[in-house]
């Protein structure tokens, strides 16, 4: 059977064909209506977004300088940290400098930016140090009243003692965390293999298995939470246990529930989805390659996320120089 623009054409197949193969049907008659390919408007509408698309980022590419977003320019246009071609246009004759030496971007007054980016004073530095009310971030030198503000938001939310609790879990515990990925990979692997011959029984390990871990898990979370609930102190640390064996009681208990009701209610189609593993055991047996497609899948959108991100940068870097006149007053920056 071939595609849209194939010579090879689908007929219907007569009865005369279907008594002759070994696996024929009792009333197949074969497909009655005649059949046309019916995705040429998509294609053309794929190649002309897909066209459209590359030449925008052309457009945004001659335009642009992905330097631009990375290291930052002054109110010249001089990028920093990088040595700048002048201009021809003598409106633009400060456009034009050897900023190696100053990889850093300074911006004053960097509220104003909501309002108006022209009435900004941008200007290349050495280094931020320089600077008290500053400090470094990605090449830029920014208030250090920003860093006040996101540290006070994560602390009044709660967020702090979150990502504190997160970051104190995996330094402690990383080994153990990748021995038990590992085992899950290898128990996978077993399973996988093991629906090929024993499908019922395997599924029936699985459902059982899985609702019986998630009733012990459930007792075991919510008597330690109680235990942990009698012998709280005034700490903090003992207040942050207490939330944390709470919360996990009640994800586990609600994940338990679901679990077991999904198993009553489709009881009666596990034979169906035994012999669909059993068929899938076999595929898998004849093309063990298949293993690998959720990794190329993974690896497939790691590849578009990033060129997503890099043609975006250069779409935010594009641009024409245009000429304002600045309402703020220039003035030579002093440590």
């Amino acid at each position: 059977m071939g595609g849209c623009l194939s010579t090879e054409k689908v007929e219907p197949v007569g009865r005369e064909d279907v008594a002759r193969s070994p696996n024929r049907g009792d009333e197949f008659d074969g497909p009655v209506k005649g059949r046309s390919c019916t995705d040429i408007i998509g294609i053309i509408l794929l190649l002309a977004f897909t066209v459209g698309l590359f030449v925008l980022v052309g457009m945004c590419m001659k335009h642009g300088d992905i330097n631009r977003v990375i290291y930052g320019y002054d109110n010249c246009a001089n990028i920093c940290g990088q040595v700048t071609p002048p201009e021809e246009d003598p409106q633009f004759a400060c456009k034009g400098a050897n900023y190696t030496t100053k990889k850093y971007l300074l911006i004053k007054e960097a509220g104003k930016l909501i309002y108006n980016p022209k009435n900004v004073n941008k200007e290349c530095v050495e280094d931020c140090s320089a600077f008290p009310e500053y400090r470094k971030f990605l090449h830029r030198c920014i208030p250090k009243k920003s860093g006040e503000v996101v540290n006070s938001f994560f602390s009044k939310t709660g967020f702090k003692d979150f990502f504190h609790e997160v970051s104190e879990d995996l330094h402690l515990a990383w080994r153990e965390l990748l021995y038990l990925a590992l085992i899950a990979l290898a128990l996978s692997l077993f399973t996988l293999f093991a629906l090929r011959f024993f499908a019922g029984i395997m599924i029936w390990v699985i459902l059982i298995g899985s609702t019986g871990m998630g009733v012990i898990g459930t007792i075991y979370a919510w008597v330690v939470w109680r235990h942990k609930k009698m012998e709280q102190t005034q700490s903090d640390i003992d207040d942050r246990e207490v939330k944390t064996y709470l919360a996990y009681a009640i994800i586990s208990t609600v994940v338990t529930v679901v679990i077991f009701f999904v198993v009553i209610v489709m009881r009666k189609r596990i034979k169906l989805v035994a012999e669909l593993f059993t068929e899938a055991g076999k595929a898998l047996t004849k093309m063990p390659l298949l293993i690998f497609e959720p990794l190329l899948t993974f690896v497939a959108l790691l590849i578009v996320i990033a060129l997503w991100m890099y043609f975006a940068i250069w779409i935010e870097s594009s641009g024409i120089l245009t000429y304002h006149q600045p309402s703020f007053t220039t003035r030579k920056l002093s440590p």
